[in-house]
């Protein structure tokens, strides 16, 4: 399995965003037809995917009907191909993954793939013109015990007022590459790389490679037998590039910083009915090196430093997922992002409340 041509391809796509998105409005456009795209490319994708997996669904009624699904010598069933739904054995479960591959005995010997999306969409129009957007792409690859997953999110808002007069205005996306090797049932290793734009706090953008160590689901290395609660927990390393946006770069004479940083990230996951899911994620990045804290002059044609402090950001989601049918369903998430270092006019507290719907395969 290849992962290096994965970030090359983000450079070139990400490249191509930034010569397009000449205005807020564009960069808003330009992400919602990338994600409307794939989604659109997901749900063609879908019809084959069930066509390939008609074996997989044979075998589960059979399931439902007392009868062993697979055979002792093959205990996942017949490979369907890339696209089919695999065929697990009954005492195993089927989000392969948020789980160790250890967990799956013997070793699930063919590809395991899983994709996610999310969109929602508001046009205003009226009292107030403007867009509200948030959506995610997720896709997760395995063989054996090495694990790669890529994920895109945006939340793009845009709302001017009947006398033109801009109230909300914010852009914020997030692209994520992550590797990970497992050492055995409970430690995996991992590496990756982010990306992300964040005008909240005029980050135009911020690279952050990481290394790091971590556990699929933590309440069962310390001997807690639940298959309804999975709590996964790393730990790492981080390097942190950002580039501000122009007008901050001519006030601060700076374009960019770098610093580095330990993050930690806990998921946990409650599977309340086999239809509806609880998710919960909080992830904070304390930097090691000090960073600048600027002050505006009372014209705003400059900014000076008063001090330097360790920087730190933390965003905690919440979310439930509702599964109508295997591939289609509805979710709602709460998140609270807090950065202890924003521009000078800005908030170092945002909250973002968006519900839509799901797609998985």
């Amino acid at each position: 399995m290849k992962h290096s041509s994965s970030p090359v391809v983000f450079h070139i796509l990400h490249q191509m965003f930034r010569r397009a998105s000449f205005s807020r409005t564009l960069r808003m456009k330009n992400g919602l037809c990338w994600l409307s795209g794939v989604l659109l490319v997901i749900i063609v994708l879908v019809p084959a995917g069930q066509a390939v997996g008609a074996d997989t669904e044979t075998s589960k009624k059979t399931q439902i009907e007392g009868k062993e699904p697979v055979k002792p010598d093959k205990p996942y069933g017949e490979y369907g191909g890339f696209w089919a739904l695999p065929s697990f054995k009954p005492d195993q479960p089927k989000d392969w993954w948020e789980r160790s591959s250890f967990e799956y005995s013997p070793e699930y010997p063919y590809f395991l793939k899983h994709i996610t999306a999310q969109l929602s969409y508001v046009r205003l129009s009226g009292s107030s013109d403007g867009s509200l957007a948030n959506g995610s792409l997720a896709f997760y690859l395995r063989k054996g015990r090495l694990s790669n997953s890529l994920s895109y999110s945006i939340d793009q808002k845009y709302v001017k007022s009947e006398t033109g007069y801009t109230t909300l205005d914010r852009d914020m996306q997030t692209f994520e590459e992550t590797l990970k090797y497992e050492l055995n049932r409970h430690l995996f290793m991992e590496a990756g790389m982010f990306w992300r734009r964040i005008s909240t706090v005029n980050i135009l953008d911020r690279y952050l490679p990481f290394i790091g160590i971590g556990t699929y689901n933590i309440l069962e290395s310390i001997g807690l037998k639940t298959k309804k609660n999975i709590l996964g927990v790393e730990i790492g390393v981080a390097k942190v590039f950002d580039t501000y946006y122009p007008w901050v770069s001519a006030m601060t004479g700076k374009k960019s910083d770098s610093y580095t940083a330990v993050y930690l990230k806990a998921d946990y996951t409650l599977t309340i009915t086999p239809s509806l899911t609880y998710r919960q994620n909080f992830l904070m990045k304390n930097a090691t090196d000090k960073t600048p804290v600027y002050k505006e002059s009372p014209d705003w044609s400059s900014a000076t430093i008063q001090h330097y402090n360790l920087r730190y950001d933390w965003r905690w989601s919440n979310s439930f997922e509702y599964n109508f049918n295997r591939f289609i369903g509805g979710y709602i998430s709460f998140d609270l992002i807090y950065d202890s270092n924003p521009w000078p006019t800005k908030t170092g507290q945002d909250t973002l409340l968006s519900a839509g719907f799901r797609l998985t395969l």
